[in-house]
């Protein structure tokens, strides 16, 4: 029988625990929670349990690699969108498929994505990062409106907003730094602030499955967004129904290239781009599946329990 280790037990976590259950898979839970008190239907989610510390990465690996040599697993999966650096780590070091190192790295920090497609010459907008108030005021003439302010390290749409002035911006920075704390974790956040152009255009996510760095693309999902909160996406369409046969066969195309030039390894990924007039442009690659149910509505959509 396979086993395999699910690292956090997030809402990604837990959906993972039911799929791999129902697969017919062993499964092994790792999180900080006591074993004791993790929930009924956790604990008839789970077969094995290891207690960790997600911010002491060395430490966990040490538990889980004693764990392995007694009860070997064959896979490693993040339970939430901030674990992928230790469940990379944990994969490397027990020689299971991994994501890639550099490529946590390069997909997980905001400023190191930009700093990797403007070297490719894929983003031709300037972009700042910024620490504080003063910094942004002395740079205040560089800046086109409106922007995007996002977190270096942020997910889920968190803190993201877009301004449409210098006054917005500093009040923006502002409520950032007051909201670093993400749930009973504490601050998972980075101070620093990314500012880059806003890009006109359509939103669209990109599901995909790498193995050895062979990608395989599966669907083009249309985003709907909140008419008064740009940033708040009211829902999806799968498959996108806007695009023509060339649009999809471009957009497929520009998402494997972006899947080579960042050197994923094996891995699940959710692309998000914006399509206008100029082509097709990156927002952002995270090392994960998308969020907003999107995995459900691919199991819908395709009939296969994903």
């Amino acid at each position: 029988m396979k086993r395999i280790l699910i690292i956090g037990n997030y809402i990604f976590g837990r959906k993972y625990m039911e799929h791999s259950k129902r697969l017919g898979y062993e499964v092994i839970l790792a999180a900080t929670t006591a074993e004791e008190e993790l929930s009924i239907t956790e604990k008839s989610n789970i077969d094995y349990y290891i207690q960790i510390d997600y911010f002491r990465e060395e430490y966990s690996l040490a538990k889980i690699t004693e764990f392995y040599r007694k009860i070997p697993f064959d896979g490693v999966l993040a339970g939430h969108v901030f674990l992928p650096s230790l469940v990379n780590l944990v994969s490397k070091r027990l020689n299971l498929p991994f994501f890639g190192t550099e490529a946590i790295k390069n997909t997980t920090s905001k400023e190191k994505t930009r700093e990797i497609m403007k070297e490719m010459e894929m983003f031709e907008a300037n972009y700042f990062k910024f620490s504080s108030k003063d910094e942004i005021i002395k740079h205040k003439d560089n800046l086109d409106y409106p922007c995007i302010v996002k977190p270096l390290n942020g997910f889920g749409s968190i803190n993201v907003e877009r301004v449409n002035s210098l006054d917005d911006l500093l009040v923006s920075f502002k409520k950032h730094t007051s909201n670093l704390n993400y749930s009973i974790l504490g601050p998972v956040f980075s101070e620093q602030i990314l500012v880059e152009p806003y890009i006109e255009g359509k939103e669209f996510s990109v599901e995909s499955i790498v193995e050895e760095g062979n990608v395989n693309s599966i669907m083009i999902t249309e985003k709907i967004f909140n008419e008064k909160f740009e940033n708040v996406e009211n829902g999806h369409i799968m498959p996108a129904i806007s695009l023509s046969n060339i649009e999809e066969k471009e957009i497929i195309s520009y998402v494997n290239k972006i899947h080579k030039i960042f050197d994923i390894n094996t891995g699940i990924t959710h692309t998000e781009i914006k399509v206008n007039n100029d082509g097709i442009h990156l927002i952002e690659l995270n090392p994960r599946v998308g969020g907003g149910f999107i995995a459900e509505m691919l199991s819908k959509v395709l009939n296969v329990d994903f």
